[in-house]
């Protein structure tokens, strides 16, 4: 067998390959993982009753081996705010952007109520995205666990996740 007849038969496999890859990447599941992140925050205290929070926080959104999420680990951005009365937090909410390994990314929105002395749980809600997460569609619960913070001007944590999502 000729080198060039070796080489067609090997690409020919690869594409074969490849489209049956890509023609069983399903376009529908759950998601379940973990995202560590970091941020900084700015705060407005207003008396002794009340405190506006605005944050920004990046880290890195590692799914669980049973999740069928189309990446397995990516970067992400989030903003956020909350307004808590008395210790109790009614309004918090912000947005989320995670990226891909190729650049494509997919946006999601999150709400919670809780008070200062409890972990923080909470719902998120795809609302779309760019490339392969266009059109994006779904929701999910997650818990966050504070971490102590390496410094008075930042914030660490782990939010647990779970959910479903659904593509076009």
């Amino acid at each position: 067998m000729s080198k060039a007849t070796v080489v067609t038969a090997l690409f020919t496999l690869a594409l074969t390959f490849s489209a049956t890859v890509a023609a069983q990447s399903p376009k529908q599941g759950t998601t379940s993982g973990t995202y560590s992140h970091s941020g900084t925050f700015q705060a407005l205290v207003m008396g002794s009753d009340h405190v506006q929070i605005n944050y920004q926080d990046w880290g890195v959104q590692q799914e669980d081996l049973e999740s069928t999420f189309p990446v397995k680990a990516a970067a992400s951005r989030c903003l956020g705010a909350y307004h808590a009365t008395l210790g109790a937090v009614d309004n918090h909410n912000g947005f989320c952007a995670g990226i891909d390994a190729d650049g494509d990314q997919w946006f999601f929105t999150y709400e919670a109520a809780w008070t200062l002395e409890s972990a923080q749980t909470g719902t998120f809600t795809y609302v779309g995205g760019t490339g392969k997460y266009q059109g994006i569609s779904g929701s999910g619960t997650f818990t966050y666990q504070p971490l102590r913070p390496i410094s008075e001007e930042s914030f660490q944590g782990i939010s647990l996740y779970k959910g479903k999502w659904k593509l076009p």
